[in-house]
């Protein structure tokens, strides 16, 4: 179940499993569906057939098993607002037309001043708020005759969530709920929901969500989750490229990184507060991954990142660099970079991964930060509040290529049932 279902990654997620499932475009960029079992902890070329699917090896959910639903404010069909959004390509939808479902979204639960609402409809508390999401997510399961549920964050970006009282302890939250004290955003009813429901839980957004609160709240549940923020393109290249700077002992002294985008994500980046957010994101993630912060030679800071919303580009980002580095015997040298991609494409089959491999933790009792899965995102969750996230790309995917091999070889112990009813509460 996805928050913001009827949005540029939302559709594209739902219609390329349609499209895969009948064979009408490739599984590219789904990697646990092309990808093959590792190897003492070594990815393996897809054509080595002496090693099974990745798919096949942890019995991970099958395409044709998944069920894309979630909520939105929007009450477009899924063919409708694929088109708004010109992700996919007209002729596909031209041959999915009869096949895409066409059951309305569920109505968005969001924050509308001092209290929330639904479909225009103000809410008494947010507990109410949160009690309609946790129908719908019953709903959603039994309705589609569902053995699990993940919930999925897509919404725009939001401005930075400062400190709170409210936001610590799992009884400070309970009560800061029935006075929908203003700590609380949206998100964070999602991920609460979610919990209570017994549902892995994705945050794809710069969003805090994940508060002390609510990964309290996650391990009483028995609920595994993961984020913060898709690691999609331009961040991804950037942390491949710091990398193998880092790996070559070639010193970044600047780094300069803007992109341009129209999208809906692009509209919400346009809201100073917003932006700082997802600067926040980008900037951190080469930092962490060099291992020193990039200045001058004069001691200035020189990493910089701006972000511009325009209109015509719609999905279609264009991401540029320009990366000053210093090697041996101080010679100057420059990389250009320059990146021109769509930004749902690149997206979607993330989420796909990510949904697996949250039903697949869920399954195996698996409970809490699933840090394995650091690659997918520009923030990585590490399980400890004063951890420092790994960013090195190419250390995220050993990590991936070690957990996978040895969960393939251990036997799954089977769901952990979550806390559910009046006494959850």
């Amino acid at each position: 179940m996805t928050v913001g279902t009827r949005g540029a990654i939302g559709t594209t997620v739902a219609i390329g499993l349609e499209a895969v499932r009948r064979g009408l475009r490739a599984p590219s960029g789904i990697r646990t569906e092309t990808a093959r079992l590792p190897k003492n902890g070594s990815w393996v070329p897809r054509v080595t057939r002496d090693r099974p699917l990745l798919r096949d090896a942890l019995g991970l959910a099958p395409l044709d098993g998944i069920v894309a639903s979630g909520w939105d404010r929007s009450a477009l069909s899924l063919s409708a607002a694929a088109r708004k959004h010109g992700v996919v390509d007209t002729a596909l939808l031209a041959a999915l037309d009869d096949v895409l479902p066409e059951a309305a979204p569920y109505d968005a639960v969001e924050r509308v001043g001092d209290g929330f609402s639904r479909h225009g409809r103000p809410l008494g508390s947010a507990r109410e708020a949160c009690d309609l999401l946790r129908r719908d997510i019953a709903a959603f399961r039994t309705t589609a005759e569902l053995d699990e549920v993940v919930v999925v964050n897509l919404m725009p970006t939001a401005p930075p969530v400062p400190p709170d009282p409210a936001l610590e302890t799992l009884p400070r939250f309970e009560a800061a709920l029935e006075a929908s004290s203003p700590a609380i955003t949206a998100g964070m009813l999602y991920f609460y929901a979610a919990c209570r429901e017994g549902c892995s839980h994705i945050n794809f957004t710069p969003n805090l969500v994940e508060v002390p609160a609510l990964r309290e709240l996650a391990a009483r549940c028995g609920v595994p989750f993961a984020g913060r923020d898709g690691k999609t393109g331009q961040t991804f290249l950037k942390t491949v490229l710091a990398s193998a700077f880092r790996s070559r002992d070639l010193h970044v002294r600047g780094w300069f990184s803007t992109n341009i985008l129209g999208n809906s994500d692009g509209l919400a980046l346009s809201a100073p507060d917003a932006l700082s957010t997802k600067v926040s994101s980008k900037l951190e993630a080469l930092e962490q991954t060099l291992g020193y912060p990039v200045t001058s030679p004069s001691g200035e800071p020189a990493h910089l990142v701006s972000i511009h919303y325009y209109p015509p580009r719609g999905d279609a980002k264009e991401a540029w660099d320009n990366i000053d580095l210093c090697g041996f015997l101080d010679a100057p040298m420059q990389v250009k970079v320059n990146f021109l991609c769509q930004d749902s494409a690149l997206a979607a089959p993330l989420v796909i991964d990510l949904v697996r491999f949250a039903a697949h933790a869920r399954g195996r009792g698996e409970a809490g930060v699933l840090d394995y899965l650091s690659g997918y995102f520009k923030t990585p969750l590490t399980a400890g509040q004063d951890h420092t996230p790994e960013h090195d790309f190419f250390a995220q995917d050993a990590a991936l290529a070690l957990y996978v091999e040895a969960a393939a070889a251990a036997p799954s112990p089977g769901p952990l049932m979550a806390e559910k009813g009046p006494a959850a509460r």
